[in-house]
């Protein structure tokens, strides 16, 4: 008995450091987990903004500067996420704030901040499927200003990148069957169109939810295809699909975008004097403040379509007032 007290007595002042290095270890380790599960709830709580940001976009009454604001507010916190998180998905949400930020100076006609923050976007992209949404998302901008070899560069990219049987890839073939058909290669875009179809029907789960900038679904692709459609003169189909995007699409620019794709639909079946007063009443209705260059670059697109075919009174009304459409009152 005396030789276990003893042994028991030597075994605790032998192990004492011992012991206390493991109290300051498991100290550390609880600090680490405590500072983990804080920073698990700070990513959370910022992929969650980020979703609100990408589908407040969709609504009828979007305000594009809080939007705008709220992206930057995002990114800064993706960004402090990332110097503490060392693993992707804090990478994939700052590259998604920068993707969203480029989008809306794009939309704002902003070419010089779009293309920063595409950088910064493209630069935080860790992974394929968000570097091809990026690459997809910078095919707005020379789509919109009629840089078609760009358009089809950014666009096969982020193809290139994307998985086909993701919402990513549908996103991404989408933007290609639509840069090919601006630049008139109608064959590639029916292709390309044909390859995004293939992708939603394999993820329809995923492709079903709420529309966002961030994840792509059946109403974007819709507003999308009826754009490749009419390019290509399939216009029958083309208005099929903008039955579909009316009959669930909100937000102010979508809905005209789909109305000047129907003026495209006039003139592809040879009523371009009816396109051209459609599409310029189409214009005026859509409120100031939603006005963008988005809008105004697809105006002035189908405006010179439209004048190059037919020099009428219409024609020339519509050209004349999209030279000046961002100002108009």
């Amino acid at each position: 008995m005396e030789r276990r007290k003893l042994l028991n007595a030597f075994l605790a002042t032998a192990s004492l450091p011992a012991a206390l290095t493991l109290t300051n270890a498991a100290t550390a380790h609880a600090s680490t987990l405590e500072a983990a599960g804080t920073t698990t709830k700070a990513l959370e709580r910022l992929r969650t903004t980020l979703d609100r940001i990408a589908s407040d976009h969709m609504t009828p009454h979007c305000n594009p500067t809080d939007l705008t604001s709220r992206a930057l507010a995002a990114w800064r916190d993706a960004t402090a996420l990332t110097r503490t998180r060392h693993d992707n998905i804090a990478r994939v949400a700052q590259a998604h704030a920068a993707g969203l930020l480029a989008g809306f100076h794009t939309d704002a006609g902003n070419s010089y901040e779009a293309a920063a923050w595409f950088r910064h976007a493209f630069r935080a992209s860790p992974d394929t499927d968000t570097s091809a949404w990026v690459r997809a998302c910078a095919t707005w901008a020379p789509l919109y200003r009629g840089d078609h070899e760009r358009s089809i560069a950014c666009a096969e990219s982020a193809a290139g990148l994307a998985s086909r049987r993701t919402p990513t890839g549908a996103f991404a073939y989408d933007q290609l069957a639509r840069a090919r058909a601006a630049a008139g290669d109608h064959a590639g875009a029916r292709t390309a169109l044909g390859t995004a179809e293939n992708a939603l029907v394999t993820t329809r789960d995923e492709a079903d939810a709420p529309p966002s900038l961030i994840h792509y679904t059946h109403r974007q692709h819709a507003t999308y295809a009826a754009d490749t459609c009419a390019r290509i003169g399939d216009t029958d189909i083309a208005r099929a699909w903008l039955g579909a995007v009316r009959s669930t699409e909100h937000n102010a620019m979508n809905r005209a975008l789909a109305d000047l794709t129907e003026a495209e639909c006039f003139h592809r079946d040879g009523r371009t004097d009816e396109a051209a007063s459609y599409a310029r009443a189409c214009l005026q209705s859509v409120s100031p403040e939603h006005r963008n260059d988005v809008i105004t670059g697809r105006a002035r697109e189908l405006a010179t379509l439209f004048r190059d075919t037919a020099d009428t009174a219409s024609t020339r009304e519509l050209r004349d007032y999209a030279a000046t459409y961002s100002a108009a009152a």
